[in-house]
């Protein structure tokens, strides 16, 4: 998803990286446990919205953010 940084924005893209799209699932990878709560209880929803405006023929159902 070469639009990852103009969906969450340059300071949260340098710490992420798309993973995977599958079944509906977004796969992204955060650097470290404070982002990855506050991507998952805080921006998740806004960023599903954000990608469902861009790219209406993706179907997605869920992120699911893991750190590595």
């Amino acid at each position: 998803l070469a639009s990852w940084p103009d969906l969450v924005g340059p300071r949260i893209a340098k710490m992420t990286r798309v993973d995977s799209l599958y079944e509906g699932v977004l796969y992204v990878k955060v650097s470290n446990s404070t982002l990855h709560s506050l991507l998952k209880q805080s921006e998740k929803s806004a960023i599903i919205r954000k990608i469902k405006q861009r790219f209406p023929k993706i179907t997605l159902t869920d992120i699911k953010f893991r750190i590595g």
